[in-house]
């Protein structure tokens, strides 16, 4: 499996998450530490995450997905740092 950055603009005011959250959640083994941003491991390509979360999402709204790998570096909760060392990756 791989853990996928995923980011979101939703540009609407007052948008209601829910339906992009459970389609997030749906994915696989998930963080959601920060605002917006969700980590998923998952064996979809980005491409194939994309096809499960822009569908629920407005059209004007923009997402990007990437790869997480080892040697990234932040400020988050220890939590999160744990789930991703357990996944393989390391700062």
């Amino acid at each position: 499996m791989t853990v996928y950055l995923i980011t979101y603009d939703l540009k609407s005011p007052g948008q209601d998450y829910s339906a992009l959250y459970k389609a997030i959640k749906s994915l696989g083994d998930n963080r959601h530490d920060l605002e917006s941003i969700w980590f998923v491991d998952t064996n979809l390509s980005a491409k194939e995450i994309y096809n499960v979360v822009y569908p629920v999402m407005d059209k004007n709204d923009n997402v990007f997905i990437t790869k997480v790998t080892s040697g990234y570096y932040g400020k988050a909760s220890t939590e999160l740092w744990d789930w991703l060392a357990k996944k393989g990756l390391q700062p």
